[in-house]
């Protein structure tokens, strides 16, 4: 319940300490109060011991305790609805303070609770120990309470006249009850499931005396609102004189102007009339006997028609034109037919926004008058909202025309009609309040008071802006499908792009393989299969030699052998370079450091080679890296080097790289070679004659060996 929510005690919170801190216990109310209300402090739990000086009910479990140095409101979280607590029990209470949340629910129908910024008292243990006789209420007027004599939280009896009863727009289960005592008027919330709407709705205008307990009113979380009784039971309301007929009230005509100040604190008063207007389905005028406009508001229920005679009944009202009823209730006259509506007038808009002399002025003796416009339609009601508001184009002014209680009149009624429209002109204004002097008139509208009072002069033409919006619409359309159709165009076109590019690269990728298979055919015929024929010739030899020459057949037995190991190592190149991945590689010096990775595991591998993979065909890079493969091979295991390194760079066409170790070296000018049977260096310059290059020898015996090549790209 969201209306037993806040601490009372408004004086103490003025001079109470600062707060608890979080983790201690509040025994007190001095304590507790400043913990409570909206935005202060949650999670702080309090024990104390209290008198009950207002207990709950079978519709609340809110509750005023005593602790002896205060009062203040706490919510029964215990026991309530299983037992109740009563006033005078004394009780052992433990809680801790609580923000209050609401649930909403999202665009799924999930709840989602929100919090409301507002702390109470929550009571999550009560033991009732004991009872004492509970404080009669305090006998007070409604002055004494307006005039803070009467503290809060303190239960008082007070007597008045009932002058309007209604719902809480914000919390349904309460209703409030206006009493009123001479010039005074006080608010009385009561629980709807223990005072019923119908109820407490026969007391208006009854003299009662109510019991309750004096608290701020806070339904409907009003944070700025005044203070109100609280009654929890149908009990506490005691009818002293019954309320009179609300139709035998005085009527309005009894009032006069000079009674403004006095106006709202009147009672019920009445009017009987002719109906000549009604509006927004809850909201008539009528033409009282004596000739005067009455504006009616209704409390409740569907209004009459136009041409019922009518007995009403509200609440007075003022706009300083006219005394007007609220919060009414109306019955067909006895005995009454229904009334011939005046004849419209045709006039023309400038008359109701203009004076005699052409200066702008809205023209309030225009009100209840029977009048008819011609002009251009530029509005109907809403689609779904049901408003009934059709706007009228009347030259250089726009009139709205209500046609809510009339929908037939409207209907079919198009943007673009010229029509002729009659109904009563109604001068909406606002009501007096005693800090509002002068009250502002907020609209002119035309009621039509049934579907004759419509006429469509002509049709708009067949060129609408509507029809126009609707071509430019298909318009768009058709340009979005137009684009529609281009993507997916453009779409296929790229597929089958995609498609034949696959195709060429399928192709490109047999080629290549045929290529490749050409090259390592070559390179097998070139390398192995003469190697092969020498091995062959050189056997054939040494068989010769055999019998006469031992020393001979040996030495041709040494070059067949070196000759096959020569054959060995080429074949294991070329199977590596069938295995090997390096030539995918983006950077090379990651392809050279993959290439001779397995001949340097225990060596000292330096590699700074600046020239851009794509600089090169992948011929020349598979060239590149067989002879950095060759010579790599040489430092390792002919030189015995520790350290290797490997350098390159592209100076414009010509592609520049060199190896160099710190192994044993040799004199280039008596190094072995292919009658010796050593055919790496045989074969890195056969490599590098297919690119016109040169091969530079650097080394020494015991000061190791560099070898420089330069290619032409």
């Amino acid at each position: 319940m969201t209306r037993l929510l806040l601490a009372t005690l408004a004086p103490l919170l003025a001079f109470a300490p600062p707060s608890a801190q979080r983790g201690s216990v509040v025994t007190n109310a001095t304590e507790l109060l400043p913990c409570l209300g909206f935005g202060n402090r949650a999670d702080v739990d309090f024990a104390f011991r209290a008198t009950v000086v207002w207990g709950t009910s079978p519709a609340s479990k809110g509750f005023v305790a005593d602790t002896g140095d205060g009062r203040l409101l706490l919510v029964d979280k215990a026991l309530w609805p299983k037992s109740f607590i009563n006033p005078g029990d004394i009780v052992d209470i433990r809680g801790k303070t609580t923000s209050i949340s609401r649930n909403i629910m999202d665009i799924n129908g999930k709840a989602t609770s929100v919090s409301l910024s507002c702390v109470n008292a929550n009571c999550y243990s009560i033991a009732v120990i004991g009872h004492v006789a509970p404080d009669p209420p305090i006998d007070a007027t409604i002055d004494d309470i307006l005039t803070g004599k009467i503290p809060l939280s303190y239960t008082v009896r007070i007597r008045g006249t009932v002058r309007d009863v209604f719902m809480d727009e914000i919390d349904h289960s309460y209703r409030h009850i206006i009493v009123t005592s001479g010039m005074q008027s006080l608010g009385v919330s009561a629980i709807t499931a223990v005072c019923s709407s119908e109820y407490l709705s026969r007391l208006i205008g009854a003299e009662v005396r109510i019991t309750g307990c004096y608290l701020p009113l806070t339904t409907g979380l009003r944070r700025l609102s005044k203070y109100e009784l609280d009654i929890n039971s149908a009990n506490c309301i005691e009818i002293v004189s019954p309320p009179q007929d609300p139709f035998s009230t005085p009527p309005v005509g009894s009032i006069t102007l000079d009674e403004t100040a006095t106006i709202m604190n009147l009672g019920r008063h009445s009017a009987k009339g002719t109906v000549i207007a009604v509006w927004q389905h809850e909201n008539f005028a009528i033409r009282s006997d004596g000739g005067n406009i009455v504006n009616v508001s209704l409390a409740d229920g569907p209004p009459p028609t136009c041409r019922d005679m009518v007995e009403v009944a509200g609440l007075p009202d003022t706009d300083l034109y006219r005394i007007n009823l609220r919060r009414a209730i109306w019955r067909k006259a006895p005995g009454a037919n229904m009334a011939i509506l005046e004849a419209s007038r045709l006039i023309s808009a400038t008359s109701l926004f203009t004076d005699e002399k052409g200066h702008s002025e809205i023209r309030p003796d225009f009100h209840g008058k029977a009048v008819s416009l011609r002009g251009l339609v530029v509005g109907v009601p809403s689609v779904g909202l049901n408003d009934g508001i059709v706007r009228l184009q009347c030259g250089d002014f726009t009139v709205p025309v209500d046609a809510s209680a009339t929908p037939l009149a409207v209907e079919g009624l198009e943007v673009g009609s010229k029509a002729e429209i009659s109904g009563t002109c109604i001068v909406k204004t606002e009501s007096w309040r005693p800090n509002e002097p002068l009250p502002h008139i907020r609209d002119v509208v035309l009621v039509v008071r049934e579907p004759s009072d419509v006429k469509v002069l002509s049709r708009p033409p067949w060129w609408t802006p509507g029809r126009l919006l609707a071509a430019i619409c298909a318009l768009l359309a058709a340009l979005v499908a137009f684009l529609l159709w281009n993507v997916t165009l453009r779409r296929l076109a790229n597929k089958r792009g995609n498609e034949l590019a696959q195709s060429k690269i399928t192709q490109a990728e047999s080629r290549l393989k045929v290529q490749e298979r050409t090259r390592i055919a070559v390179e097998l015929h070139d390398s192995i299969a003469q190697n092969l024929t020498g091995v062959s010739l050189e056997l054939d030899s040494a068989e010769q030699l055999a019998r006469k020459d031992t020393d001979g057949m040996l030495k041709h037995l040494g070059m067949a052998s070196r000759t096959l190991q020569s054959c060995r190592n080429e074949l294991r190149n070329c199977l590596w370079d069938l295995r090997s991945r390096a030539l995918e590689e983006a950077d090379l010096n990651e392809a050279i450091r993959r290439t001779v990775a397995p001949l340097v595991s225990n060596v000292d591998l330096a590699i700074r080679f600046n020239v851009p993979r794509k600089a090169l065909a992948d011929d020349t890079a598979h060239v590149v890296m067989r002879i950095v493969r060759e010579l790599v091979m040489n430092a390792v295991f002919n030189g015995k080097a520790s350290a290797v390194k490997i350098a390159g760079s592209l100076e414009g066409l010509d592609l520049r790289f060199s190896v160099g170790d710190d192994g044993c070296g040799f004199d280039p000018a008596t190094r072995p070679g292919v009658a010796q049977g050593h055919f790496g260096l045989q074969g890195i310059q056969e490599r590098i004659n297919q690119f016109n290059g040169e091969i530079a020898i650097d080394s020494a015996p015991g000061r190791g060996t560099k070898v420089t090549i330069s290619m032409r790209l």
